[in-house]
């Protein structure tokens, strides 16, 4: 069975911020508002600090860079494919993995998907409490060091499903 993905988003890069409520819809349509279950467990969104009114969440999914967050349109066009992926995760050509991962509040347990043809990588943390996933980014991977990095941990880290 092949995972048919939804259309990229067709934007205006010169109109980006003309744009931003209707991609803050579907983001809220697609990833917010529905209860999304990854391995038994319920996938949230960070919603705080707000930055325009509009959840930390949605701004990792269509930006990059840290701490000064730019325009990142390949994320954008793809912005249909995060809720997609994660409701068809169990599908054989997703590929996925689990690791601990340092963070600045200590080890985590992340779950990551991985679609080796599109070069996208969804990644989700597990909270403290251990009962639900927080929807960490998504996006569209390009440099040659994450590639790589990807490509090991999917050969040698486990797979949870």
């Amino acid at each position: 069975m092949s995972l048919e993905l939804p259309e990229l988003l067709d934007i205006d890069i010169n109109n980006y911020s003309n744009e931003i409520d209707n991609l803050y819809q579907i983001y809220t349509e697609e990833l917010y508002n529905p209860v999304i279950t990854i391995l038994d467990k319920t996938i949230t969104c960070r919603r705080n600090p707000l930055d325009d009114d509009k959840h930390e969440c949605f701004w990792h999914l269509i930006t990059e860079g840290n701490p000064d967050r730019t325009p990142d349109f390949e994320r954008i066009r793809r912005l249909h494919w995060c809720a997609f992926i994660l409701n068809n995760y169990t599908n054989p050509e997703i590929s996925c993995w689990e690791k601990l991962c340092k963070t600045s509040k200590g080890s985590q347990r992340r779950v990551f998907f991985w679609l080796e043809n599109e070069k996208y990588l969804i990644v989700l943390g597990e909270n403290r409490k251990k009962t639900s996933f927080e929807l960490i980014t998504a996006y569209y991977v390009t440099n040659p060091g994450t590639l790589r990095s990807v490509a090991r941990d999917c050969k040698i880290c486990k797979d949870p499903r």
